[in-house]
């Protein structure tokens, strides 16, 4: 989701300050033009920062000199937002470009500091009023459109990243404010997330007593996101109506962040004992959770191949490997021959990248690791039922073997070759799966 919103007027600023830049307008601090010195140009200046920093994160420069120029970028946009009085003088410019570092720590493996930061981001937007409807038909007019791109953005912020720390998000649904859903067909990229984030805080606690009832919510909650994307644009909808690159990406992007999403909704099913076991209700639930969480790793490893994002944002890099490790660990999936090859997938396009240096001392620090610490924990944990599937299944060929040369003998097969269940997780949902 674009998050410089009014990217004619960042330019134009932009193309003002080059210019006076080469008049050597900026040459003396003391005499600076009272443009220069004002906080809305102050404001503007952390904001391109900022956006630098971005570009730096997603370049081609190598890895330890990235990060260092991409943080120190970051680090300069908050140095100017507070030259600015950001917490006293808010403004539009101070929101974007406090999303935009929050983004940028989060996709540099500093995500508890991002989730921190997005608070903070949520509230100043707050006191401006960007989530409610201005009563002045002048300001509703000129601003609204603005400011309600930016409120959308933070909303989404706030649910991926919840959905990816399975927290509730901050923003609820009173505090929408407006229709965020637009009731037209050929909805664009960001109107179809925004849309879905407004489905997910609507739905909001899913966990209920009565399992039937938890179950119906799910299925209506599917049943929008279906709905929502039936009303997209035609290429968002079907990769073959993709005619320039930035209209693939979006349609993986979208294809792998609602397969994730969908994947995130579905957990309560994937649960022991969910308590509708055997219904069509709850086969319906399960067949649209495989389907997920099968299509994530696709879309992943399809965007993989023609862009450097998937590997450099936190949010796809979490939902891929969430995905991939219930793959190998739930008993609908852990033996389908498609579910083993996407993981081999999966595994190789990171070991190429590498993105968590060397995976066989997966906590060792050093310039080749940059994620945070959880997904180096899901990236060795993925290894490893990869390894044990692998080790199980070849010493099942054996034992089977020994087996039928004992019968006669009596000669007991020994437990060690038997399959065994993958350890239990780190992570405590992962015990709660239906193994």
């Amino acid at each position: 989701m674009p998050m410089i919103v009014d990217i004619n007027s960042f330019e134009s600023e932009l193309c003002r300050y080059l210019g006076a830049y080469a008049a050597d307008e900026l040459q003396n601090p003391d005499s600076l033009p009272a443009h220069w010195r004002s906080n809305e140009s102050i404001g503007f200046f952390g904001l391109l920062l900022a956006a630098l920093s971005v570009g730096i994160h997603y370049s081609n420069l190598d890895l330890p000199h990235r990060a260092r120029l991409c943080l120190e970028f970051a680090r300069r946009s908050m140095q100017a937002l507070r030259l600015a009085n950001f917490l006293f003088r808010p403004s539009l410019n101070a929101v974007q470009t406090l999303v935009i570092i929050g983004n940028v720590l989060q996709n540099n493996g500093q995500s508890d500091a991002a989730w921190s930061l997005l608070g903070t981001t949520i509230r100043l937007a707050q006191s401006m009023g960007l989530h409610v409807e201005s009563k002045v038909p002048q300001q509703r007019q000129a601003i609204n459109p603005i400011a309600s791109s930016v409120w959308n953005i933070l909303v989404w912020q706030d649910v991926s990243i919840s959905a990816c720390y399975d927290r509730p998000p901050i923003v609820t649904s009173k505090w929408l404010g407006r229709e965020a859903v637009p009731p037209q067909t050929d909805l664009s990229y960001p109107e179809v997330l925004i849309s879905i984030a407004q489905i997910w805080l609507e739905l909001g606690g899913i966990d209920t007593v009565d399992a039937e009832i938890q179950a119906g919510r799910l299925l209506a909650t599917l049943q929008a996101v279906d709905d929502i994307l039936q009303r997209a644009k035609q290429y968002l909808q079907s990769r073959q109506m993709c005619q320039a690159l930035q209209q693939h990406i979006e349609h993986l992007s979208l294809k792998l962040l609602t397969a994730g999403s969908v994947s995130f909704l579905i957990r309560p099913a994937l649960r022991q004992s969910f308590g509708i076991e055997d219904t069509a209700m709850y086969n319906h639930l399960l067949n649209r959770a495989k389907t997920s969480l099968i299509q994530t790793p696709k879309a992943f490893l399809d965007l993989q191949a023609i862009s450097v994002v998937p590997m450099r944002s936190w949010t796809m890099i979490h939902m891929v490997l969430w995905s991939t490790l219930v793959l190998s660990l739930w008993k609908n999936t852990r033996d389908d021959p498609e579910c083993h090859d996407l993981q081999r997938k999966i595994i190789r396009a990171f070991s190429s990248s590498n993105l968590f240096g060397n995976h066989d001392v997966p906590f060792a620090t050093g310039e080749n690791k940059w994620t945070s610490k959880e997904h180096i924990r899901a990236f060795t944990a993925l290894l490893t039922a990869i390894s044990n599937e692998h080790h199980n299944r070849r010493n099942g060929v054996v034992i089977a073997n020994q087996s039928e040369r004992q019968q006669n003998d009596s000669t007991p097969v020994s437990e060690p070759g038997t399959y065994r269940e993958p350890s239990p997780r780190s992570t405590s949902w992962f015990d709660s799966i239906d193994l």
